[in-house]
Order: structure tokens, then C-alpha cells, then sequence
């Protein structure tokens, strides 16, 4: 109670009910803040990233359903490809269906004519062997669970998913960038 709150794209622009959008809140009144984080310490400039014109940008990818708000993902796991913007999580939790797949992660990478492209770095069950065919086999098991733009383009797979000591992803380990 006594909050305000607006889903929007990327341009900030307000989405309608059932479209996604980054979670956006406030109080309402002369003072935006009250109540919310007012800023990071001794970081000003983390502080101007989440204030936005009177408003505090969450980093939630929301949708608004009939039966309420709905958490899709966080922003910085989104993939953005061709303007459309995929949940990581939404792959991984349909890659790992897959009977092969013991463990993956999805991440973005940088592509011309995309913006981004779907890289699915999966780590296969036991007995199973890497390949071009087994490759192609989880992008068409995607495809039949999945809308079609967020197939993964590039499927790696990989003795282990690279982590930190907190169990995130080291994504820049993947293409052997901090080794």
C-alpha cells in the first residue's frame, strides 16, 4: 500500500497488462524515496543508474496478469535478440528437460545483426557424447517447448559450468577469458 509501480521497456515506456517490463517503483508525493533505498554508499553513480526520473528501476522483468504481478527474471539475465528480450531462466528450465542435459546455463553474446544471440553452455548426463547431432537434438527439443526466437543460435557443451565461490556463473571463465 501506498506505493506506485510501472512496468516498462527499454525506452521506459509504460507496458500494457500481460507484457513484460522492468519493475519500476515509488512513493507517491514530494518525496520518491521514502520508505525505498535512498542510495548505495559511497556509490553515486549505482545511485543514478536505479533513480530515474523520480523512480526506482528494480531490475525485475515483470508481466501483469489477471491474478496479479508475475516475476519472470532479472534483467541482467535477459538475452536481448532482434528487440526481444528472453529470459534465461526460461531456457535453462526448458534445456534441463532434456534427457541429456545434467546441467546448463544460458547466456548472451554479441551478435551483428541480433544484438545478441542465445548461447546455452550445457554440461551432458553421463553416456552421453558431445556433437554437432546432439546439438542440433536439444535446439529441436527447444523448438517444440519454446516460441522460435528463443532457441539458442550456439549450444557449447563443457566438462563443468564454470562458478564462483558463491556458485554464480563465471561467464567470462566460459570462453577462457580469466584463466
Amino acid at each position: 500500500p501506498g506505493l506506485e509501480y510501472q512496468l516498462i521497456d527499454d525506452n521506459d515506456t509504460p507496458q500494457p497488462p500481460g507484457m513484460p517490463g522492468e519493475l519500476r517503483v515509488r512513493r507517491p508525493g514530494t518525496d520518491p524515496r521514502r520508505g525505498l533505498l535512498k542510495e548505495y554508499f559511497r556509490d553515486p553513480e549505482t545511485t543514478a543508474a536505479v533513480w530515474k526520473d523520480g523512480w526506482f528501476h528494480t531490475g525485475d522483468i515483470i508481466v501483469d496478469t489477471p491474478d496479479g504481478l508475475v516475476f519472470v527474471d532479472r534483467k541482467k539475465h535477459m538475452v536481448r535478440r532482434s528487440g526481444q528480450n528472453i529470459s534465461a531462466g526460461e531456457v535453462e528450465a526448458t534445456l534441463r528437460l532434456h534427457p541429456a542435459v545434467r546441467e546448463v546455463a544460458v547466456i548472451p553474446v554479441a551478435d551483428e545483426l541480433r544484438d545478441e544471440e542465445v548461447y546455452a553452455c550445457i554440461v551432458l548426463k553421463e553416456n552421453f557424447a558431445s556433437g554437432p547431432e546432439l546439438a542440433d537434438g536439444i535446439a529441436r527439443f527447444a523448438l517444440e517447448r519454446l516460441a522460435y526466437f528463443k532457441i539458442p543460435g550456439w549450444v557449447g557443451f563443457l566438462e563443468h559450468l564454470p562458478t564462483t565461490y558463491s556458485q554464480k556463473l563465471r561467464k567470462s571463465a566460459i570462453f577462457g577469458e580469466d584463466d
